[in-house]
């Protein structure tokens, strides 16, 4: 994944996100989205990781809420 499209990604999350728990504070989830981002930095197989980083935090804010 290109960095430019990497940095998109995470955006979409972050919005996504947002919109499903909108009690949450902003900077909240997008600071659990770029540290569940920041566990796969160096994976080597990158296609699953907005899925994992998605799960990740959608559980994290759940549990959090």
């Amino acid at each position: 994944m290109h960095p430019s499209e990497e940095a998109r990604t995470i955006h979409e999350i972050e919005r996504e996100l947002e919109r499903d728990f909108p009690r949450v504070p902003v900077d909240k989830v997008r600071t659990a989205v770029e540290q569940a981002w920041m566990q796969y930095l160096h994976a080597p197989v990158r296609d699953f990781v907005p899925l994992l980083v998605r799960r990740e935090v959608r559980l994290w804010l759940r549990q959090a809420a």
